[in-house]
């Protein structure tokens, strides 16, 4: 028996493949953007970490990790 998505009609050979499909529909779109977003491999320049970051990366400036980057911030008072 076949089973088809009444949102994007794509078919399914099992409920539970269907309703593992359905799920997807039922996150938020942020959430769905998000899980489309590609993340690019980097080493932090601060400590030489391996990590990912949602953009790609210029070869001439510097890029960290979560942990590292809001050393790297500067704050609004800085700026003033």
């Amino acid at each position: 028996m076949i089973h088809q998505c009444y949102y994007c009609e794509q078919i399914f050979e099992s409920k539970e493949k269907l309703y593992d499909h359905l799920n997807e529909h039922s996150k938020p779109v942020s959430a769905q953007i998000k899980s489309r977003k590609k993340n690019y491999p980097i080493v932090c320049s601060d400590c030489n970490k391996d990590s990912e970051v949602p953009f790609q990366p210029k070869k001439d400036r510097p890029v960290y990790c979560k942990e590292c980057l809001p050393k790297h911030r500067t704050s609004n008072k800085q700026k003033l």
